[in-house]
């Protein structure tokens, strides 16, 4: 008998599993407090489907300043 076979996206992001997710890029700036220099970084956040967006990517961002 011949098993159904997944690819390797459906393993990493679990199509079997019954949330959906949504990834949203978030570019934000960190200012160096010895040069005075602005870094940009980015970070791809998951973010449930029935979730609200302003409030994970709110979240988001208090953590990383």
């Amino acid at each position: 008998m011949v098993k159904a076979a997944k690819t390797f996206a459906g393993k990493v992001h679990g199509l079997d599993s019954k949330t959906t997710v949504k990834h949203v890029r978030v570019i934000y700036s960190m200012k160096n407090p010895a040069t005075g220099g602005v870094k940009f970084l980015d970070r791809v956040i998951a973010v449930p489907e029935e979730g609200d967006l302003k409030n994970h990517v709110g979240k988001f961002l208090k953590e990383a300043n």
